[in-house]
């Protein structure tokens, strides 16, 4: 179905190979170097499309674009095309979630799907290469948690010859980072490739706790979507975390959950490379390494992803780098316990939350808030007259134990106004202007009335 294509995307070949000078040799024996890759070769790739099972699509080398990575300039970037399964079949073409499936030549791998137009006709996308990715296994990376700026660079690269995808004639390529303006879209000559966005899944959060959430990741490449209910599938134990698996990246687990979904790339004993590009591009984390169930495919003209939710946790990802994320299978990851309490005397309902979250200083604040607001509204989210009666606790370093007992009120929904508390101390520890303060524990306890017993 691409003959016609294929012979157009030969001619690119003079202008897409990298210099030989510039390629490292391979670290290990079951990778190609980026050196070897020829437009035109054939190979495979791994993913998941429904449950746990590992299935093949085929690929096609369309060239080694130079300078093409979005994570560093002058880093190259190899443009395939892929077919088979829902990408082809169902018209899904590129699916949020296959961030990281391997692909493979001559039954070497040589690197992972990482990014491709948002709305592309096609299947037509970027792999990181594996060499680059293996940098994240570097032990002389920095380990002390910070801070990211996010980036917005826009980069183009004009081809002396055209790439034929079906009626276009695409002349320019262009870069654009996953800060980089919406405006930059893609037109009938330019192809704009983003990385693929880091997929989020939020099972159980109620709508303005999504806003929230939102709030705290803008400064990120994250696409948000909503997920089962259920934090995991009944009975769903786990998979081999092996290349082509699904896996997540949880930022919180439990009752709650908020994790990235994406696809292992590459495994050494118990180190694993995943996604193929940043996932928050936070540089050192300790997140939760989970293996993930997906339901399906949900394939949409604005961008396909597959519907998944996270299951038991098996390991820490340690590095949020450029080109991947790494992690270590077996060792338990270092978590806030976050323990939620709500109560309505007026219907009688109640439950108890119990969560681990990331504790990472850039993200705790806003996640632990908005899993809290969630959980709130989940016992009441009517509008109408509501008192909230709140007992808010944060044990952290330096500081001890700080507990705060407060009486809310609002017409809208009592979550906002009984999590806000919880927001303001949490930000004490998160934004100290000398360095951030470590939090050890956190429980919430809310009791919510009908009724206005207010004075102004």
């Amino acid at each position: 179905m691409f003959s016609r294509s294929a012979a157009a995307l030969a001619l690119t070949l003079t202008v897409v190979l990298p210099d030989k000078s510039l390629a490292e040799a391979p670290r290990f024996s079951d990778i190609l170097p980026l050196s070897q890759v020829r437009a035109g070769m054939k190979g495979y790739g791994l993913t998941v499309f429904r449950g746990t099972r590992i299935e093949r699509f085929g690929v096609t080398v369309v060239g080694v674009v130079k300078g093409g990575s979005l994570a560093v300039s002058g880093r190259d970037l190899i443009l395939v095309r892929m077919s088979g399964g829902p990408m082809t079949h169902r018209g899904a073409y590129l699916i949020r979630g296959m961030s990281g499936s391997p692909v493979y030549i001559g039954g070497k791998m040589i690197g992972a799907f990482s990014q491709g137009e948002p709305t592309s006709k096609e299947p037509l996308g970027g792999v990181t290469p594996i060499e680059d990715m293996l940098e994240t296994w570097d032990n002389k990376l920095p380990t002390i948690l910070n801070t990211r700026d996010s980036g917005r660079s826009v980069r183009s690269i004009a081809l002396s010859q055209p790439i034929i995808a079906g009626s276009r004639r695409i002349t320019k390529l262009v870069f654009a980072s996953g800060g980089a303006p919406a405006s930059v879209r893609s037109g009938a000559g330019t192809a704009v490739l983003r990385p693929c966005t880091t997929l989020m899944v939020a099972a159980g959060l109620s709508g303005r706790a999504m806003e929230r959430l939102k709030e705290t990741l803008a400064p990120y490449n994250v696409e948000l979507v909503r997920g089962a209910a259920a934090y995991r599938k009944p009975g769903f134990t786990g998979a081999p975390l092996v290349p082509g698996a699904a896996m997540g990246m949880a930022l919180v687990s439990g009752d709650l959950s908020l994790a990235f979904s994406g696809t292992v790339s590459y495994r050494k004993g118990d180190k694993i490379l995943a996604f193929g590009h940043s996932g928050l591009g936070i540089g050192p984390i300790e997140a939760a390494l989970t293996s993930d169930y997906v339901y399906d495919v949900y394939p949409l003209l604005s961008g396909s992803y597959r519907i998944s939710s996270p299951g038991p946790v098996l390991g820490t990802i340690g590095q949020d780098r450029n080109f991947a994320v790494s992690a270590q299978v077996g060792r338990v990851p270092s978590t806030i316990p976050v323990r939620i309490s709500v109560s309505d005397r007026t219907t009688g309902r109640s439950r108890e939350f119990k969560l681990n979250a990331i504790r990472h200083p850039s993200l705790f604040g806003g996640v632990i808030t908005s899993v809290a607001s969630s959980a709130v509204a989940d016992i009441r989210s009517t509008p109408g007259d509501t008192m909230a009666t709140v007992e808010t606790t944060v044990t952290g370093e330096e500081i001890g134990t700080i507990t705060r007992s407060n009486v809310v009120f609002d017409t809208r929904g009592i979550d906002a106004a009984a999590t806000a508390d919880l927001d303001e101390m949490l930000s004490l520890y998160g934004s100290n202007p000398f360095y951030p303060l470590r939090v050890t524990d956190v429980t919430l306890k809310v009791t919510i009335e009908s009724g206005r017993k207010t004075a102004q």
